[in-house]
């Protein structure tokens, strides 16, 4: 697709609204915008014009959107925190809590672009809160003797964050890579940075863990609470069915600099988040703090091929087998998004098996299914011992290696469940009849 520079020219004025004045920005009907195809739809990612100030404000993909706006303390954004001041020092690309909705940012934007197919905006942030306005808490309850008001004493702060977004390439055409740069105005003991922030309309509110290493996928239970949201490794962010989500992955969090953070908000306008977050010691007038954090969009399976491909492809040859349980059976998948899709909820990864070629007297496990009482299983025999064969799910080997698992097949009678599994005792305690083993497989 051609892309097409669209420079923007801001007037500024001045509005009171609500006791104080926010700079503003003649309405622009859109802000500049990328796109790429992808398995038959388009991505598109617009950015913000004055409303927002340049923050990142749509990402639609399939007909669906994946950024929620519904004030400016969303949208994918760019944040930062001084001395362990949490909100009562943070500077906001999208613009301030009073901002609210309002169709205005009291952030400034300086530039945007989309030239190249290249999404690039400058902003000058303003502080989330007003000088000195009362926070209601302790602005970090961690600290001893921590102030409860904003320690800004300008609404517009002297910060300049910089951000250029692209995609990826061929190899992962629904992955974008963005480039974020804040330049430092003054002195502090140490800043919190959200490199890159989205926020995603409530029902996006299933969260996964992703180990690109290992290619395995974990479910997130406890995201509601800021305290236990905190992971080393890329996260994902779904629908329910998981047909859409959207993935994130930083190579410096990767390597153990900072973290990925989750969080799923309650209250009368719920949205949940994820955050690319680095911290940082001391800094100076002058100092620049650069980060990359690339994200991908599409159903799970999808966004899943995209942070393999990224920064390098994943040269993991194991594949995956995903477990899903929905009353009364367990069903086995290689697709994240056929199990969803189903109305199955994902348990965990189940195991590794190997792919075709792999070794020598390595062989295939099949896919098998019993349409008279709808029981999904493994078997090693090709005839799926007399039932429908559905495909190969990968390959097993004979005998154990070092760091296999022997992959135990039980099976449960008064409710026609097969579970495979490589713990002996989750089968034999819970009530199945053990069936053998039908070869050796990774955890």
């Amino acid at each position: 697709m051609k892309s097409v520079s669209r420079p923007i020219v801001f007037t500024a004025r001045l509005v009171s609204s609500l006791g104080f004045l926010a700079i503003a920005y003649a309405a622009q009907a859109n802000g500049p915008s990328i796109s790429n195809t992808f398995n038959g739809g388009t991505i598109v990612v617009r950015a913000s014009s004055d409303k927002f100030a340049g923050a990142i404000e749509s990402i639609t993909f399939r007909g669906v959107q994946y950024v929620d706006v519904a004030d400016h303390g969303r949208e994918m954004q760019m944040a930062i925190q001084a001395d362990g001041l949490g909100e009562c020092f943070n500077p906001n690309e999208a613009g301030t809590r009073n901002d609210a909705n309002y169709a205005f940012s009291s952030s400034v934007l300086n530039y945007a672009s989309n030239a190249g197919n290249v999404l690039s905006t400058q902003t000058r942030p303003a502080f989330w809160l007003q000088p000195g306005e009362y926070y209601k808490a302790a602005c970090n309850p961690n600290l001893a003797n921590s102030p409860w008001y904003a320690q800004n004493t300008t609404l517009l702060s002297d910060y300049v964050f910089s951000r250029s977004t692209s995609f990826f390439g061929p190899a992962a055409p629904n992955l974008l890579v963005a480039n974020a740069t804040i330049a430092i105005p003054d002195t502090h003991s140490s800043t919190n940075t959200e490199a890159l922030t989205g926020y995603l309309p409530s029902s996006f509110n299933t969260f996964l863990k992703y180990d690109q290493a290992s290619k395995t996928l974990v479910r997130l239970t406890n995201v509601t609470s800021a305290d236990n949201n905190h992971y080393n490794q890329p996260v994902i962010v779904a629908q329910a069915n998981g047909q859409h989500a959207m993935g994130v992955t930083s190579n410096g969090i990767n390597a153990g600099s900072g973290y990925y953070a989750l969080l799923n908000f309650g209250g009368s306008t719920p949205t949940s988040k994820w955050s690319c977050v680095y911290g940082h010691g001391p800094v100076q007038p002058g100092d620049l703090l650069s980060y990359q954090c690339a994200f991908a969009v599409g159903n799970v399976d999808e966004v899943i091929s995209a942070l393999n491909a990224f920064p390098a492809q994943n040269t993991n040859p194991m594949i995956p087998v995903y477990r899903f349980y929905k009353y009364p059976r367990h069903f086995f998948t290689l697709s994240y998004a056929e199990g969803a899709g189903a109305g199955h909820s994902f348990e965990t990864t189940g195991f590794h098996l190997y792919p075709a070629g792999y070794g020598a007297g390595y062989y295939p496990l099949y896919r098998c299914y019993n349409s008279g009482n709808g029981d999904h299983f493994i078997s090693t025999q090709s005839n799926c011992e007399g039932r429908n064969q559905e495909g190969i799910y990968g390959y097993a080997s004979p005998s154990q290696q070092s760091g296999q698992y022997p992959l135990y097949r039980f099976y449960r009678a008064n409710t026609a469940d097969h579970l495979e599994t490589i713990n002996y005792a989750e089968g034999a305690n819970n009530g199945f009849t053990y069936e053998g083993i039908l070869g050796y497989v990774m955890s």
